[in-house]
């Protein structure tokens, strides 16, 4: 496992809002959280990886934005409300981007022999 990876990783969660006292220790390459009586305890990486919070926050939610009027769709093509859409410029196949959600990686992480690696793809 590549630690550094893992610091990455988390970093990138708590930027985008993970609340989680998790923290890095830089000295032995690991993460910690407080212990509730003034020291810090070790904690194993995949304590959290699989949390709920923890996935929403590192890859959000599925969205579809529309290369037509570059709108965002949360778990949609586009519908009314896109002015592509409303003069009948969308087809079948509608061009755009499928960013997928943060259950579909969720499970594409479970099924992987190295979680860490499959996370590092998105830092």
């Amino acid at each position: 496992m590549n630690t550094n990876g893992l610091e990455k990783i988390i970093d990138k969660a708590k930027a985008n809002g993970w609340k989680t006292d998790i923290m890095w220790d830089g000295m032995y390459d690991q993460p910690y959280e407080p212990d509730g009586d003034g020291g810090y305890d070790p904690v194993h990486y995949r304590e959290f990886i699989f949390n709920h919070d923890f996935a929403k926050a590192l890859w959000g939610e599925k969205r579809f934005t529309c290369s037509e009027c570059k709108k965002v769709y949360p778990n949609s093509l586009p519908h009314s409300g896109c002015k592509s859409y409303e003069l009948g410029e969308h087809t079948e196949g509608v061009d755009g981007n499928w960013e997928m959600g943060w259950k579909y990686h969720l499970q594409q992480m479970v099924l992987e022999e190295d979680p860490i690696k499959y996370l590092e793809k998105f830092v």
